[in-house]
């Protein structure tokens, strides 16, 4: 996903990113090397490689990283939750 976003991060309009090799739009992530490539990648450079629109691989990687997140998120109920009780203690014995 990093290098979706860095190779279209300087560009004025990222939905219009185009390929550096064949001029056409760049419309699917290739999962095996992580980058974007154009349907002429897709059949040249990354022939047997596993690919999928931009947006399909957006959405998938989302839920994943979602899914990441939950124990984290977990984590900093808890965390919270001691801080609280931390700084009420704190209080107390001032």
């Amino acid at each position: 996903m990093y290098s979706l976003t860095k190779k279209t991060a300087d560009l004025p309009n990222p939905q219009e990113a185009t390929c550096s090799d064949h001029g056409k739009l760049l419309e699917l992530f290739c999962e095996t090397c992580d980058t974007v490539i154009c349907s002429h990648c897709s059949v040249r450079n990354h022939k047997h490689h596993e690919y999928d629109l931009i947006a399909d691989s957006y959405t998938k990687h989302c839920q994943k990283l979602r899914e990441c997140l939950l124990p984290v998120e977990g984590k900093k109920e808890a965390l919270k939750k001691v801080l609280s009780a931390l700084a009420e203690r704190e209080e107390k014995e001032f």
